[in-house]
């Protein structure tokens, strides 16, 4: 072989070793980046893991307040009912009371009227009663 062949070969294989020494710094880079993007990967499955459990523990809080508040409003409508239909039947009693004192007054009048006199106490509250009928404050 001649001088010149040797060094060409010589330089080949110099060359293969820097080829294959670049291919595996290639392969080691690569795998630098493939390690980080699985560690990013794991992060942020953590991260989200982590969230999820806080969305999960603020959302059973809600639905707790939530309960709460349904209930307070249903207490709430139920005693407005009850406010209201006790109110109604407080108005229907007061009619009913000023239907019989009216009566009452007019059975006292006609009394007065055939002369059938009336206690001491009755006059006042019979003249007392006349005058709240003309300044009525209902």
């Amino acid at each position: 072989m001649s001088k010149e062949h040797k060094r060409l070969k010589k330089e080949n294989e110099a060359l293969k070793g820097e080829d294959k020494t670049l291919k595996e710094n290639e392969a080691l880079r690569e795998n630098e980046v493939l390690k980080k993007e699985n560690e990013t990967l794991r992060r942020n499955e953590a991260l989200e893991k982590k969230e999820g459990k806080a969305l999960k523990k603020k959302n059973k809080v809600l639905e707790k307040e939530n309960d709460v508040l349904k209930r307070k409003h249903e207490t709430l409508n139920q005693n407005i009912l009850q406010m209201a239909a006790e109110r109604t039947e407080n108005l229907k009693k007061i009619e009913e009371h000023k239907t019989m004192e009216a009566k009452l007054n007019s059975i006292i009048k006609q009394m007065q009227l055939q002369g059938r006199g009336t206690r001491k106490g009755m006059t006042v509250a019979v003249e007392n009663d006349d005058a709240n009928e003309d300044g009525d404050l209902d």
